[in-house]
């Protein structure tokens, strides 16, 4: 088959990377424009070779020689070079665009999308977040048929894998895009054999979680140790937890749910060393990995950090 890919970041050279040594051709490659000027676009190109260790889809399609198309506004222009390409799938992966009807009708066989949740829960752009915030035992890659919504199309192929109580938004993220990797090639021949077979996503059984963002990401002591724990496991990926001390931003990566001392206020720094206990509503944690990045990026607490026992951080 003739394939375009739209995808970003690590899922999207892992469904790129076995289609390339496969019987299928990947005649193109969708970026999104919105944020970058032609000159941009260029520039974004040679970043990818020179400043990446990892190689990304645009870097995959200049190593191939593939087309790059990059999406403004899917205008009729940019569906006249996506028809130039007479692609018979497209799949998208980790791509951040919502496509209309009139592009999603260009393939001859159709388009198909890799979400990372067992569709139709955690539906939207943080599922590797909310599976950690809401303590779900496993997650998976799911291929769907792609619609003009949000993560809403029939069901085409669906694989699971198991969250350990120490997983955090990024290892979550690893374990779909080898998911994916794993699932590609097996979910493209099915397509090319048997076309488009799917089965309708169960609505009454839908969710749809936010964005994190830096104000989601703001640890405040008067919820539970568990809570806390969670939010900052599930923050990594996005914008990883914080709280402030003194008028300087604290980030927290690591924690360790300790027994709290009931007596003892949110907030109130239960020990120092070797590292910070803080009291929560419910239990305590254990700041194991903490850092200020202004002026300088440095472990948190230092020895000019004034951190002092019985103190309450707000």
């Amino acid at each position: 088959m003739r394939i375009v890919i739209a995808g970003s970041g690590r899922l999207g050279v892992s469904v790129m990377e076995p289609l390339l040594h496969s019987n299928h051709t990947i005649v193109g490659t969708l970026q999104n424009g919105n944020h970058y000027t032609p000159l941009q676009r260029r520039a974004q190109i040679v970043r990818s070779h020179i400043f990446t260790t990892e190689d990304t889809p645009l870097s995959l399609a200049a190593d191939y020689r593939i087309p790059t198309l990059w999406l403004t506004d899917q205008n009729e222009d940019e569906r006249d070079q996506l028809r130039a390409l007479k692609p018979d799938l497209l799949i998208s992966c980790g791509f951040s665009v919502i496509f209309n009807e009139s592009l999603l009708a260009i393939p001859k066989i159709g388009c198909i999308n890799v979400h990372s949740s067992l569709l139709p829960k955690h539906r939207g752009p943080s599922p590797f977040a909310h599976v950690i915030l809401q303590g779900d035992t496993e997650s998976g890659s799911t291929f769907h048929i792609t619609e003009a919504k949000i993560d809403t199309g029939p069901i085409v192929a669906q694989r699971s894998y198991a969250i350990g109580d120490r997983d955090t938004s990024m290892t979550i993220y690893y374990k779909a895009c080898d998911t994916a990797r794993d699932m590609v090639l097996d979910v493209v021949d099915q397509i090319d054999d048997t076309g488009l077979v799917s089965t309708p996503q169960e609505e009454t059984l839908a969710t749809y979680d936010p964005r994190i963002t830096k104000e989601f990401a703001k640890i405040n002591w008067n919820r539970s140790a568990q809570e806390l724990d969670r939010l900052i496991r599930a923050s990594i990926a996005y914008y990883p937890a914080w709280f402030t001390h003194h008028g300087r931003v604290v980030r927290v990566t690591q924690t360790h749910i300790q027994p709290g001392d009931p007596a003892a206020a949110p907030g109130t720094v239960l020990s120092i060393t070797p590292r910070p206990v803080i009291a929560t509503s419910n239990g305590s944690l254990s700041l194991e990995t903490a850092y200020v990045t202004n002026p300088l990026a440095a472990k948190w607490p230092t020895t000019l950090t004034r951190l002092k026992l019985g103190s309450r951080l707000l």
